[in-house]
């Protein structure tokens, strides 16, 4: 199989001392969390006969069985990269996800190239959590469809979950997103992590879509420097591959220390479906 697992199960180890990415654990506390961003309409493999729907959905499935709880999450841009989305404007991906069992899902801003109209139709029919904390939806099509964060139970822990998006200005034509109101993306995670925290979560997950490090605006490593209460960040928007395991001098870091010197996750797949995160 040569859809790639990025194992960041097992360099966050420390977190659930003496679990093992692939051994039967049958834990009430702990969550395997898997993730994708950006994989663009790459409902087949690519020309290096990488990733793919179908590999990645045999993958999910051997780490579900393996596991007593398991999130899947994307982090953005699902869409816009081959004719799936050309001809049939997001059924393909959606159909497809929908299918995989995706549990969290948020924007990205290629979501948003067929305009609201396609966008609300499509994402109405997703079985996902729809996140999203700083774009206000309240003028527009997709009033209703979206909620600032949600809290899921795992044995006796609870984790929360926010949804932080880039703004639109200047990366996505004005006219396909009519109505939604952009607010600061730190602002508003370090306000709904805190009070996800204040609310009884033993951590939170920030996922998002704005880029790595080299956005501009603020990036990953702004929410995790200036957050206090984000314990990991998932995240899309740049395709940058972070991989604890990489040793190599001058990778992307994936451990970045916040506000209060407190360490955090920062995580990415790269794009185009070719790898699978995990998160033990």
């Amino acid at each position: 199989m040569k859809l790639n697992r990025l194992l960041i199960a097992c360099a966050l180890a420390a977190l659930f001392a003496g679990s093992s990415c692939t051994k039967k654990d049958e834990s009430a506390n702990r969550l395997v969390i898997l993730h994708t961003n950006d994989t663009h309409s790459a409902i087949d493999p690519d020309r290096h006969n990488l990733g793919g729907v179908a590999r990645r959905d045999v993958l999910i499935d051997s780490v579900r069985g393996a596991n007593e709880n398991v999130m899947l999450i994307d982090a953005g841009d699902a869409v816009q990269g081959s004719l799936y989305y050309t001809l049939f404007g997001g059924e393909v991906e959606r159909k497809v996800m929908n299918a995989m069992g995706y549990d969290i899902q948020i924007l990205g801003n290629h979501e948003f190239d067929k305009g609201m109209e396609q966008l609300a139709k499509e994402w109405k029919q997703l079985n996902a959590v729809r996140l999203s904390t700083n774009y206000d939806f309240s003028e527009s099509t997709l009033e209703g469809l979206f909620v600032p964060s949600m809290m899921k139970k795992i044995g006796d822990k609870t984790v929360g979950f926010i949804g932080i998006n880039l703004d639109p200005a200047g990366i996505v034509t004005e006219s396909n997103y009519t109505g939604l109101k952009y607010i600061d993306g730190v602002k508003a995670a370090n306000e709904e992590a805190a009070r996800l925290k204040k609310d009884g979560a033993d951590m939170v997950i920030a996922v998002t879509h704005i880029g790595y490090d080299n956005e501009p605006g603020y990036s990953d490593l702004d929410i995790a420097r200036n957050s206090r209460d984000i314990d990991v960040v998932i995240g899309g928007h740049s395709h940058t591959v972070i991989d604890p395991a990489d040793k190599r001098a001058g990778v992307p870091a994936w451990r970045v220390a916040n506000a209060v010197g407190d360490t955090i996750s920062v995580l990415q797949t790269g794009s185009s479906g070719v790898n699978l995160g995990e998160i033990d």
